[in-house]
């Protein structure tokens, strides 16, 4: 009885030992075999990428949300020393989908899609959209429609002119010709052919002017829709441009049409905006430019950098002798380009005295002092400025401003910090630097926000002291 226990005991052993092993490390790295591989359940529907592409060769590609009930989970397997999973993806439903976003009839190439998803040890991981397999679709036959009827077809249309206001009129009789159906880019249009002559003349009896016609017609396309011919809106149908017989050339613009302020602007300094001096401008003569009627009007500058320079108590010349904008002919009033759109006056400082060096009272009144460890008991200090920390170097030009760099040791800060917490610390770096710019004006030094932090290490963490005690 004992043998045949016995046996039994060493047959479960070895059959235990038979079992899949792999090995796991520890956080030293220390490894730990002998532990049994468990296969992962099957991922949840919850895992499954929820978007898939559904394409046609004869239409744009659609990204679709993935549609309930036309999914399969299979068998998770083992491949390669991986686990996955097949998803299996049902295609009628997003052919449906597809025909009706496209408004044409689909039917899906294949049954489904295949892909995997792939255990990474701890989750179930699907491929990338990019590497997801599409959803292929094919266009049934369809029948061309029939061309639109003429009453589908838009009953007003807008004639204008450069030089009247425009006017919205009704279609007119035998001015239309509805061209053939054909396909453009997988939808069905049909050409619209407008004869623009009547439409001239019915213009002419509306302002009491003669006018042509620009081009002998206009075309526009309707698109059918799938059930039926679908116009352009209002504002996208091409307008019937018809043209002035015989217009008066106007007369120039007065004085009082003319913009009253100008924008006087230095590189150096802040811009200013001056009203019109009297006796600076120029009206010239009116012309034709690309079928408007337009007026230039010249503003000498010099007068204008003699006031600017009284402004900012600064000598400065015009950098041209004027500058030159045209006004246009609206049909009925002369218009000037907007403030934004004016030519600005430029002036230039003449003989520019580099500023001196900023003194001791125009530098930052303190800098903020970091300990490394970051601790509750070493929090970061707002220290205010300490006697021959300082050092100001010279006055450069950088681009158009003046700029002078700061240099402050830090070592006496180490040892301030050190005191109010009690801690030896020492500074990481001997120095910082920060840079301060003259703004024609003043010196300006950069927010608290933006200096350097002086940081310090705890004796404790730091072992040694690079820039002393």
């Amino acid at each position: 009885m004992k043998k045949k226990l016995l046996s039994t005991l060493i047959c479960m052993t070895i059959a235990v030992g038979m079992l899949p092993t792999m090995a796991y490390a520890t956080e030293d790295g220390t490894e730990i075999e002998n532990q049994q591989v468990i296969t992962p359940e099957q991922p949840v529907a919850t895992q499954i990428p929820t978007s898939y592409i559904i394409s046609c060769e004869n239409h744009d590609s659609v990204q679709m949300d993935l549609i309930w009930g036309t999914f399969t989970i299979g068998e998770v397997t083992e491949n390669g020393g991986s686990y996955i999973c097949p998803i299996t993806i049902a295609t009628n439903a997003y052919a449906e989908a597809y025909s009706t976003a496209t408004n044409k009839t689909h039917t899906a190439v294949e049954e489904s899609i295949v892909y995997n998803m792939t255990w990474t040890g701890t989750e179930w991981k699907a491929p990338e959209m990019t590497q997801l397999p599409e959803i292929k679709v094919a266009c049934e036959q369809e029948v061309v429609p029939a061309a639109p009827e003429a009453t589908e077809i838009p009953t007003s249309y807008i004639v204008s002119c450069e030089g009247h206001k425009a006017e919205q009129m009704n279609l007119l009789p035998d001015t239309f010709t509805i061209g053939e159906v054909a396909d453009n880019g997988g939808s069905y249009v049909c050409p619209i052919t407008i004869a623009t002559n009547a439409y001239a003349e019915a213009y002419s009896t509306a302002t009491n002017k003669t006018h042509t016609a620009v081009t002998e017609s206009i075309t526009y396309n309707m698109t059918w829709t799938g059930t039926e011919w679908k116009a352009p809106e209002m504002t996208q149908l091409p307008e019937i441009q018809v043209k002035c017989e015989k217009e008066v050339v106007p007369a120039a613009p007065e004085a009082t049409e003319i913009p009253t302020s100008y924008i006087v602007s230095c590189e150096n300094h802040d811009s200013e905006q001056m009203n019109l001096i009297w006796d600076t401008f120029t009206i010239g003569e009116v012309t034709e430019n690309g079928g408007s009627y337009v007026c230039p009007i010249t503003i000498a500058t010099n007068a204008y950098a003699e006031a600017y320079s009284t402004a900012t108590n600064k000598t400065h010349t015009a950098v041209t002798e004027s500058i030159t904008y045209n006004m246009t002919w609206t049909g009925t009033e002369w218009k000037a380009p907007e403030m934004t759109q004016l030519p600005e006056i430029q002036v230039k400082c003449e003989k520019e005295v580099v500023p001196a060096a900023p003194k001791a009272n125009e530098l930052p009144m303190g800098y903020m002092v970091k300990c490394t460890k970051r601790s509750f008991f070493h929090k970061a200090r707002f220290m205010d400025q300490l006697p021959k920390t300082v050092t100001i170097g010279k006055v450069e030009k950088k681009g158009n401003n003046y700029v002078c760099k700061i240099s402050v040791s830090t070592k006496s800060y180490a040892k301030a910090y050190s005191k109010e917490f009690g801690k030896v610390h020492a500074a990481i770096k001997p120095k910082i630097t920060y840079q301060m710019t003259w703004d024609g004006k003043q010196w300006k030094a950069p927010t608290y926000s933006n200096l350097p932090t002086i940081e310090v290490a705890c004796a404790r963490s730091f072992h040694f002291f690079p820039f002393g005690w």
